[in-house]
């Protein structure tokens, strides 16, 4: 090998790497973006108010998507909120929630909502994204709010 060989190889492996990380950061900027993901799956924006504290998105090509998040917002926004919530949930509420509060805590650290600060809960049922699908898939969303009267959002798609 002469050093020409291994400067067009290195070459190569910088461009290869700069491009992989370009596409990486525009697919989690704008495509994967916790704001455009919400916006796709519930068909509403988020308000203004709204801060995104935490999200998992977990990308499966033969599977099922699943979408969590939190997001801190002002209590001007409760009420569009949960009209813009309602539209897609049509109003079924969870009857029982700790079991699903066990299972998002063990999934995402950060899924820190209590049942005692449930002022809202939604339950979904979804189309699932392949035929090949063995059970029904569902989604859930709560607001909360917590002893300092901040308002929360959490879904999981």
């Amino acid at each position: 090998m002469n050093g020409k060989t291994i400067l067009v190889g290195c070459s190569t492996i910088i461009v290869v790497s700069l491009l992989a990380f370009c596409i990486n950061w525009l697919l989690n900027s704008v495509w994967y973006s916790p704001s455009k993901l919400f916006e796709k799956r519930f068909c509403f924006t988020l308000p203004e108010s709204a801060m995104i504290e935490n999200h998992k998105y977990d990308y499966q090509i033969l599977g099922e998507d699943h979408f969590f998040m939190k997001a801190l917002f002002d209590e001007n926004d409760y009420s569009y909120l949960n009209d813009s919530i309602l539209v897609y949930y049509a109003n079924s509420t969870i009857s029982n929630p700790e079991e699903l509060i066990s299972f998002y805590t063990r999934s995402c650290f950060w899924w820190d909502m209590k049942k005692s600060e449930i002022v809202e809960s939604y339950a979904a049922s979804r189309p699932a994204k392949h035929i090949y699908s063995k059970s029904a898939l569902f989604t859930f969303a709560f607001i909360t709010q917590n002893a300092d009267g901040q308002y929360f959002l959490y879904v999981s798609y």
